[in-house]
């Protein structure tokens, strides 16, 4: 008996089940293989954008074929309430994708057998045989009036009564400008995002169809452009790394109008200032595109590289900011100086990617030049992974007392290489707690960056940040407790005693607070400003605050807040540990506290600005340490919602967790 084979199966994946014409060219393939769709880079770019959308959004996908755009998009909206209208005019191609969307389960996704246009009327969908292997995409409605077909409703957009649009994706085969001529009252009364192919069109001449509207475009791949709509693009939630479009018509920050954005304002020089400018209030998207167009005009391409891999890093984006660095060409052909840049910018980025080991590799290419030169010591005597067995070893620091803090965990991997003695240099005001820590290390105390390293024994040196490479950057190493710092018990019971003499009832939550880093610190100006920025989680009921940065007093913070000021009895950081064990949580803004309280498992909330360091990667959690709660504002200097969201943690019982 014959039996006849289905050409549409049901293909599960990653984004739900869809029904796949076994013969559609890469379509049935790629999810049977991966899970995913042949086209997720595009989602991945994609997805963002419809991320951002506001509550209640409208999408529309014109030429959803099988689904493989809608379906992820109306999964991504339906529990904020939004809605997808999918165009389809294959009529089996429809059918099919009704199927989809019952097994989906998706009641806000409304399909309409019809194509879109910029009249409204009747084309020809050409026969099709879907029996044979074939790109059923690439079906075209150009030649609608071409012998033979089956005849199909087009319509305007604009005709359709929608009552916003937010989203407009047309994959519709040479009809793209058209149905752009159709949306033309939607698109400027609701200043949709478009994701739009070109290829078949060209560029230019769908930026026409945007014209006197305030939009910038940007290249995503060889197919698709994406139109950016100025007044809905927040710069701080989305950051697009695509090519921008020479022609873009942005007007930013009130400066440059569309008028003037290939004329005075386009000058190299210009857009160099303006990228800093970008920079210093955290616009990463913004400061890409000035890096961008001043690029290959005249200027330091080379340094421009380098600080378009920083932002790509701080936007989010590191695989974009290694892919710059690629400019280079080979480290090895490079001066020593510039090879030390390269490798620590390269290093940034494969942290905040989260691939510690290419990190790791990256820092000792690095520290090889960088550091050596720093502490005039002997470059044949550097520590790149010898055997210990035996010899002595100098760890050198430098940078924050976070620095310190952070990379002390490693000193406890040491045990395992059987050094005969390891000597570390660090700030004065460490000695005493990393001296209780680790009693059998010799800790020479510095006030200051300068140290007579020469002077001291060894056979070989490196830095703290070199240690911490040699070890992978990983966060638990073998034999390094999670608690990695301990306090001498005297003090410890000392600043307890003197916290439960406050006056405040037994059941009151004590939460240690800090606002500012060090005033010589390059990051000062992405901490907050004052303990004005704190003053909610000062007044939350059951809970008494303390400042904890021992350089602050209540003379220099002066204000009604209820805040305990223990700065007096503050000597180093053995007392400030002591406190910080006292507290049952604390909130900072400012790494080196963090550090000192995930070392002494102290649960804390690090509140982050828009420029964070790559050691904190892009999440809510670090794996440095598991009692530890990541906020991010949304802006440069605003902590509102950063404190908002700090208080919630705090309030439902962050750290009992």
């Amino acid at each position: 008996m014959n039996q006849t084979v289905r050409n549409f199966v049901v293909i599960d994946s990653i984004h739900g089940p869809f029904v796949i014409n076994r013969h559609c060219a890469l379509q049935a393939e790629a999810l049977i293989k991966t899970g995913r769709p042949h086209i997720q880079g595009e989602l991945d770019v994609m997805m963002p954008v419809i991320d951002q959308l506001p509550d209640g959004a409208i999408a529309v996908d014109g030429g959803a074929n099988a689904g493989l755009v809608c379906v992820p998009i109306a999964h991504r909206l339906r529990e904020r309430g939004g809605r997808v209208y999918a165009f389809e005019p294959q009529r089996t191609l429809f059918q099919a994708l009704g199927g989809t969307v019952a097994l989906n389960q998706l009641d806000n996704l409304h399909l309409l057998n019809m194509g879109l246009a910029s009249t409204n009327g009747t084309m020809k969908v050409p026969e099709v045989d879907y029996g044979q292997d074939a790109d059923f995409g690439q079906v075209s409605l150009v030649d609608a009036h071409a012998a033979g077909g089956t005849p199909t409703p087009v319509v305007r957009l604009d005709s359709l009564g929608l009552p916003r649009l937010d989203f407009l994706k047309l994959d519709i085969e040479g009809m793209e400008i058209d149905a752009l001529h159709g949306a033309r009252q939607l698109i400027e009364t609701h200043l949709p995002w478009c994701w739009i192919e070109y290829w078949k069109v060209g560029e230019a001449p769908i930026i026409a169809t945007f014209a006197g509207l305030d939009y910038t475009f940007y290249r995503i791949d060889g197919l698709n452009m994406l139109c950016v709509p100025n007044p809905r693009w927040d710069r701080q939630r989305l950051i697009i790394t695509g090519e921008p479009l020479a022609v873009a018509a942005a007007a930013e920050s009130g400066a440059d109008s569309p008028a003037a954005a290939d004329t005075d304002t386009d000058t190299p020089e210009t857009n160099w200032n303006r990228a800093l400018d970008h920079e210093s209030r955290c616009e990463w998207g913004r400061a890409i595109d000035r890096w961008q167009r001043a690029r290959g005009r005249g200027l330091d391409d080379d340094a421009i590289a380098l600080q378009l891999a920083s932002c790509y890093g701080f936007a989010g984006a590191p695989e974009a900011g290694l892919a710059t660095l690629e400019r280079f060409g080979d480290p090895a052909a490079l001066p020593d100086a510039t090879r030390g840049r390269i490798e620590l910018a390269r290093a940034g980025l494969l942290l905040r990617a989260g691939r510690r080991d290419e990190a790791a590799r990256a820092t000792v290419a690095s520290e090889n030049v960088l550091t050596a030169a720093q502490f005039g010591l002997p470059t044949e005597r550097l520590y790149q992974g010898q055997a210990l067995q035996g010899k002595r070893l100098l760890v050198h620091s430098y940078g924050g007392v976070g620095d310190q803090l952070q990379y002390a965990r490693y000193l406890h991997a040491l045990d395992a290489l059987g050094c005969a003695s390891v000597t570390v240099v660090v700030p004065d005001a460490l000695t005493g707690l990393l001296r209780h820590t680790f009693p059998h290390i010799e800790f020479v105390g510095t006030h200051g960056a300068w140290v007579d390293a020469p002077q001291i024994a060894h056979d070989y040196w490196c830095s703290f940040l070199m240690l911490a490479a040699r070890f992978g950057y990983a966060p638990a190493p073998e034999g390094v407790p999670a608690v990695y710092l301990s306090c001498p018990p005297a003090q410890a019971t000392a600043w307890r005693e003197r916290v439960s003499r406050d006056g405040h009832s037994a059941d009151t939550r004590r939460i240690g607070l800090n606002w500012r880093g060090r005033d010589d610190s390059d990051a000062r100006f992405h901490r907050a400003a004052s303990l004005r920025d704190f003053a909610p989680l000062t007044r939350m009921q059951g809970h008494a605050a303390y400042c904890i940065n021992r350089d602050l007093s209540a003379q220099s913070e002066q204000s009604d807040l209820p805040v305990t000021f223990p700065h007096q009895a503050i000597g180093d950081f053995s007392d400030l540990a002591a406190l910080t064990l006292a507290m049952d949580v604390v909130v900072t803004t400012c790494t080196a506290h963090i550090h000192l309280a995930g070392a002494l498992g102290v649960p804390a909330v690090l509140l982050l600005s828009p420029k964070a360091d790559a050691r904190w990667e892009t999440g809510s959690r670090t794996a440095l340490y598991p009692g530890i709660r990541i906020v991010r504002a949304a802006h440069v200097g605003k902590w509102d919602d950063a404190i908002d969201h700090a208080m919630a943690l705090v309030l439902g019982g962050f750290g009992k967790d």
